[in-house]
């Protein structure tokens, strides 16, 4: 855990995830997806929230829900990594192996 001090009398922990729901996704090109990022470190208010990205794509809207969870609105395939990561204003928490990947259905017949 790294620990940022912009001056001697405020610092703050670097952001943490722990999980990402829903954990599975599937790649429907011409959908958007909804997440809840859990951790730590996220901040109070969620000004000081920058970024939120999950599977590789970066998410249209975040949400601060409290310190310890997040929002993310509007992320979109294709998903290019199956890590996610949270960087609130200059550190990053990501989480490695956070989502993993279900092929979409296909139909073979009617």
């Amino acid at each position: 855990m790294r620990t940022f001090s912009a001056f001697p009398l405020v610092s703050y922990d670097s952001p943490e995830l722990e999980a990402v729901m829903p954990k599975v996704l599937v790649s429907n090109p011409t959908a958007a997806y909804d997440f809840v990022l859990t951790g730590r470190n996220f901040g109070e208010d969620g000004r000081d929230l920058v970024a939120v990205g999950v599977g590789g794509a970066e998410c249209e809207r975040i949400r601060l829900i409290n310190s310890t969870s997040i929002a993310c609105e509007g992320a979109r395939p294709p998903w290019s990594s199956t890590e996610a990561f949270v960087q609130i204003s200059d550190q990053t928490g990501t989480l490695v192996a956070a989502v993993e990947y279900q092929p979409q259905p296909s139909v073979l017949g009617v």
